[in-house]
């Protein structure tokens, strides 16, 4: 009989009470609560660099194929560095300019698309810096949407250089500079630089200015 009582004991014992199933599910839930936003955090930011880092790789190899296609001595003697021009700019007939550089050296899914107040829009209507400021919307003289939902937004050539503006998955949100949306400048040589080339002390500003560099100088990595 004792031996019997002793071997229930000892059953009894290898289950878990109720309320030790309970203060374990808290401990899961709350190391989840703490945990999980973070690493969704992480896979994102990580996402967004590579989009970015295609975005700038596909950019240097076009500017330095219409410099070599041309045989110009720099990108702003060749067509794509001038003033904008289209006689059909829906259409992707563009002569001059960022739309000729965009349409020819590119594959749009989505042709001058940068009016956020129109149908088939490719850019957000508005856009917040990485501090919550209110950074306007995405400029340039034409924009392309790519087939990867990239949106790659150039201005004309202003003091020498065309700027360009990208925002690595359209309207998709965060719609933040410095997260989804970066600034760049086409230097002479066809390289591609942050904007105007700012020092990454300054990503915080609402134009992403420096972000790019802080991206690349952590070597490809959203840091921050």
């Amino acid at each position: 009989m004792a031996n019997e009582v002793l071997k229930k004991r000892i059953v009894m014992k290898k289950g878990f009470t109720l309320s030790e199933v309970l203060i374990t599910l808290g401990i899961v839930g709350l190391i989840a609560a703490l945990t999980i936003p973070a690493v969704m955090k992480n896979y994102k930011n990580r996402l967004y660099v590579s989009q970015l880092q295609k975005v700038y790789s596909q950019l240097s190899d076009a500017t330095k194929s219409v410099i070599s296609d041309e045989n110009a001595n720099n990108f702003y003697e060749t067509t794509a560095g001038v003033v904008n021009s289209c006689s059909d700019a829906n259409n992707g007939k563009c002569e001059k300019g960022p739309g000729f550089f965009l349409n020819n050296y590119f594959k749009p899914l989505k042709r001058n698309c940068g009016d956020p107040t129109k149908t088939g829009t490719c850019v957000a209507a508005t856009y917040k810096s990485i501090t919550g400021a209110d950074a306007g919307k995405l400029a340039g003289d034409y924009c392309i949407q790519t087939t990867n939902s990239a949106v790659i937004c150039m201005a004309s050539p202003k003091d020498g250089f065309s700027h360009i503006y990208v925002d690595v998955n359209g309207t998709s949100e965060p719609n933040i500079t410095g997260r989804d949306a970066f600034s760049m400048t086409i230097q002479s040589d066809g390289t591609i630089t942050d904007y105007k080339d700012t020092d990454a002390d300054k990503c915080s500003t609402p134009s992403s200015a420096g972000c790019l560099n802080k991206i690349i100088d952590a070597g490809w990595k959203m840091e921050y």
